[in-house]
């Protein structure tokens, strides 16, 4: 899998939709300008990634603050 680092605004709210008029099973992830179409799959995998990195996150912040 490809890997892209974007800066962004915290104000650009990343979006997610169903393309059903692109093609069975396309999702389409939009921050801003750059759209990427996924399939049903991909954005499985990437939705678990990021739930990953959050509780990541999370566990790192409350061992700093112990």
């Amino acid at each position: 899998m490809a890997s892209l680092s974007l800066g962004a605004f915290k104000q650009l709210q990343p979006t997610a939709a169903p393309m059903p008029d692109v093609g069975a099973g396309i999702v389409a992830l939009s921050v801003g300008c750059v759209s990427i179409h996924l399939g049903p799959e991909e954005a499985d995998q990437l939705a678990v990634e990021l739930q990953r990195a959050v509780l990541q996150l999370r566990g790192e912040s409350q061992d700093a603050a112990a």
